[in-house]
């Protein structure tokens, strides 16, 4: 999904930004997250992205999956981790999606429970 993102559209809609966006984390895949970010994020973090080579996370844990919940524009994402000996707990993050000239961008990021600093810049 992130391949055929690139050619599409920027999102119109703030839960497909929020998907996109969570799936990017998922998938480690920094530059699909900065692409989200509005300008004032995109300034704040580029450097960080490029120091990792714009990818995100650690290879263990890993995420296994997350879920969204939230109404438009404020959404809460719940990452769960896994490893090799099984279940590694997890965290969850806010974002909040703005649009911005008819475009859909991430405009403030928040851990609200655990760890995430191995796999947000």
């Amino acid at each position: 999904i992130l391949t055929g993102y690139y050619a599409l559209d920027q999102p119109r809609d703030s839960m497909i930004a929020a998907q996109i966006w969570s799936l990017a984390v998922n998938h480690r895949n920094g530059y699909a997250q900065y692409a989200l970010l509005n300008d004032e994020l995109r300034e704040q973090k580029r450097l960080a992205y490029e120091a990792v080579a714009w990818e995100t996370g650690v290879s263990s844990p890993w995420i296994e999956s997350f879920d969204i919940f939230g109404k438009k524009g404020s959404y809460t994402v719940d990452f769960l981790l896994n490893s090799s000996t099984g279940s590694f707990g997890s965290f969850s993050v806010k974002i909040h999606v703005e649009t911005i000239n008819g475009i859909c961008r991430v405009t403030g990021i928040e851990t609200v429970k655990g760890d995430s600093s191995a796999y947000l810049v």
